[in-house]
């Protein structure tokens, strides 16, 4: 017998399924993975300029419901179109070198940055142009998945 809270976790994943078939139908991959780059980057130029605590947690919901609900899932989408083997090679590579250099770069850019006597809205309007730039980045591959699924 299925439990209640399975039920309820089954029809949360098939809406959350539905919604991110619905955004990717509509704008495409390349556009759903650049929407949360893009938003995070006018979040930036907002707390360059007004660096408060409520532009700050608007990000911070922006930026964690983005990942969870738009950008884990539209990643996920990237690796369709490769071979079985090269998505578990390239998959490892992300999980293990990519994300934890990445984490362990940032906290040291950031001490750095800090350490040189920067501000948090200094901090925060460098952080637009990586932005954009992961934006650009998340769009090319968007754009270079589509192609390949064509040419399939």
């Amino acid at each position: 017998m299925i439990s209640p809270s399975f039920d309820l976790q089954r029809t949360d994943n098939q809406r959350e399924n539905t919604s991110q078939r619905v955004l990717i139908q509509w704008f495409g991959l390349a556009i759903v993975l650049a929407i949360i780059p893009v938003l995070l980057s006018i979040g930036f130029t907002l707390l360059g300029i007004a660096p408060v605590l409520s532009i700050l947690l608007v990000v911070q919901v922006i930026r964690r419901a983005g990942n969870y609900a738009v950008m884990k899932p539209a990643r996920e989408m990237l690796f369709v179109v490769l071979s079985r083997k090269e998505k578990y090679k390239a998959k490892n590579v992300i999980d293990t070198v990519v994300y934890r250099a990445g984490d362990a770069v940032s906290a040291w850019v950031y001490a750095g940055m800090r350490s040189l006597g920067m501000n948090f809205s200094a901090i925060a309007l460098i952080a637009v142009p990586l932005a954009l730039f992961w934006a650009f980045v998340a769009f090319g591959l968007g754009r270079q998945q589509a192609n390949i699924a064509e040419n399939k």
